[in-house]
């Protein structure tokens, strides 16, 4: 874990653009820099391919299966970043628990609020919405769809949520979609 530390270390301090890889996923790197970490978790300002920051990840650092430093592809995207998107308002960093149950310390921070979050499940399914409620065994989200659309109600186990991202362009565009379709059904009932 040395190694791994340093190399978190290094871009959290310099604001040093990774790819992080995670297990049971070919295609999906997380590119960005790391705002915090401890023993159990890692915390990422994440960009798109663009280079337009997407949010922040918290993801388990058990589930890290490789990092690429010193990566082409992640040079180009800072270099983007920082040609394109300087004045691009950040999702703020979050607290990182050093705990067990880092799924309900983080999402109850998140409870009513106004914010649809992604949330990866174990299965490799990703889950848009806004946190309902939460216990210490379980997950109430109100499910946001591709378009804005309401999907219910998921309620889902904590254990099973490997990753949570905050202020992703995904989850801003269907919270957008969303209250546009509340709006338009408001107005049609005035």
């Amino acid at each position: 874990m040395k190694i791994l530390t340093e190399i978190l270390k290094e871009s959290k301090r310099k604001k040093k653009f990774l790819g992080i890889r995670l297990y049971g996923s070919d295609e999906e790197l997380w590119c960005g820099y790391v705002l915090n970490y401890n023993d159990k978790l890692v915390q990422i300002q994440h960009f798109t391919e663009n280079g337009k920051p997407d949010g922040i990840i918290v993801e388990r650092i058990s589930n890290i299966e490789g990092v690429d430093s010193n990566y082409n592809y992640a040079d180009a995207i800072e270099y983007l970043c920082q040609l394109n998107y300087k004045s691009e308002k950040l999702v703020q960093e979050i607290k990182l628990p050093n705990s067990d149950s880092w799924q309900s310390i983080i999402l109850n921070k998140f409870k009513g609020t106004d914010d649809v979050l992604s949330l990866k499940h174990e299965d490799e399914n990703t889950y848009y919405g806004k946190i309902e409620d939460v216990d210490t065994e379980f997950v109430k989200l109100f499910t946001v769809g591709n378009i804005g659309e309401s999907e219910g109600s998921y309620t889902m186990r904590l254990n099973d949520i490997i990753s949570i991202q905050i202020g992703s362009v995904e989850s801003i565009k269907r919270n957008e979609l969303l209250r546009r379709y509340k709006q338009q059904v408001s107005d049609q009932t005035s």
